[in-house]
């Protein structure tokens, strides 16, 4: 679900059942712990790579090419997307790996795509907004106008995320319960961060699915999306 502001392909579609839902990286650092060009620039590619599969689609590197200054349609953008990649004789369907990014990111020349560190931390300040948003439309498709999720809400939560690590429902609830009560937004937020599991961090995309999965009934839960 797009938000208003945001560069064309933020917005993810939710996930097909063969797609990931878990991110291959560690979990995100906030930008303020970001204080190094190289670390600006992973951290970006991460947070571009909303499926996690560790190359950047189109869709995915659009999302980037906006913030640097891109406003052009779809047809254009496949053709500055074709472009980009044909020095390295990269073709289009096979993305953009990391190191890739590091070069185009890096590259002040007409065949680059460079970026300042102040444009890297605009981008990352975006998903982080965008990611939060999403999270918190999770929480309420859940809770259901309630403060805190219980056992039940974490089953259908996981029931919907398709996968959870070879983690159960009620592990998850257990590591994020307040004593004697539930899970706040905030102890949520949290774990899909990647803060209470190390192996267990939702990416953006898959956040979207969970979504559109409540919003849609599945699993006898019907939430606003």
């Amino acid at each position: 679900k797009a938000v208003a502001g945001q560069p064309p392909g933020l917005a993810t579609p939710p996930l097909r059942p063969s797609e990931p839902s878990m991110a291959r990286y560690a979990p995100p650092r906030r930008v303020q712990d970001l204080h190094t060009r190289d670390e600006l620039i992973e951290a970006a590619f991460q947070a571009c790579d909303q499926d996690g599969d560790g190359r950047l689609s189109s869709k995915e590197m659009r999302v980037f090419a906006g913030v640097v200054g891109f406003e052009g349609d779809d047809a254009s953008w496949a053709a500055e997307f074709a472009s980009l990649l044909h020095e390295s004789g990269t073709k289009p369907s096979d993305g953009v790996h990391l190191s890739l990014f590091v070069t185009l990111v890096n590259d002040m020349s007409d065949d680059g795509c460079y970026c300042t560190d102040d444009e890297l931390r605009k981008l990352l300040g975006m998903f982080e907004a965008s990611r939060r948003s999403c999270i918190s439309r999770v929480f309420a498709a859940l809770a259901r106008r309630r403060k805190e999720l219980d056992e039940t809400d974490f089953q259908s939560f996981v029931d919907s995320l398709g996968h959870a690590q070879g983690r159960q429902a009620d592990e998850l609830f257990a590591a994020c319960r307040t004593p004697a009560a539930g899970v706040t937004e905030d102890a949520f937020a949290r774990l899909l961060d990647g803060q209470v599991f190390g192996d267990f961090f939702c990416t953006h995309a898959a956040l979207e699915a969970v979504g559109y999965r409540l919003s849609s009934g599945t699993n006898g839960v019907r939430g606003q999306w």
